[in-house]
């Protein structure tokens, strides 16, 4: 069996990887935490309402910022869905 990366390195990794136009830190997260509760349909299912941060953002900001450090306020907004 091969070696699996902690589920906080793996939004750091996709960053490195992919570059910045990858599914946001917390969404990795959420998935890392389904997955490991046993699910394996990788559908999310359909809520009302609007989505909220369960962590502090300021570690995944500070990610996105370093890989693409002429994000605009406005793009980490959009992204992070900050006010």
């Amino acid at each position: 069996m091969g070696k699996y990366s902690p589920p906080v390195d793996i939004p750091c990794e996709l960053v490195t990887v992919y570059g910045g136009n990858v599914m946001a830190a917390q969404h990795v997260l959420k998935w890392c935490r389904v997955f490991d509760s046993g699910q394996v349909n990788v559908k999310d299912e359909q809520r009302s309402g609007q989505p909220s941060m369960t962590a502090d953002p300021i570690h995944y900001i500070d990610i996105a910022v370093q890989a693409d450090i002429r994000m605009s306020i406005a793009e980490l907004e959009l992204r992070f869905n900050l006010s």
